[in-house]
């Protein structure tokens, strides 16, 4: 399978642990969202990485996520 580096995202190994994405080489930008969603991660990740809006439960609104100047 052939796939681009414009798809894959090279993590520093402290940032690697602190998603739990040990043991997974330049992961896909989706990966590294989901995983920044599911930790809660908030630090540094790449220039211009934006994660995914987390979802509202049990119909609220939703106020988080977003972009870090």
């Amino acid at each position: 399978m052939y796939r681009t580096t414009a798809q894959l995202m090279y993590l520093c190994n402290h940032v690697r642990l602190a998603l739990h994405l040990e043991g997974t080489p330049d992961p896909s930008l989706a990966v590294v969202q989901a995983a920044v969603t599911a930790t809660g991660y908030t630090g540094y990740v790449a220039p211009g990485f934006v994660a995914a809006a987390p979802k509202a439960a049990g119909g609220g609104t939703s106020t988080g996520g977003g972009t870090k100047p």
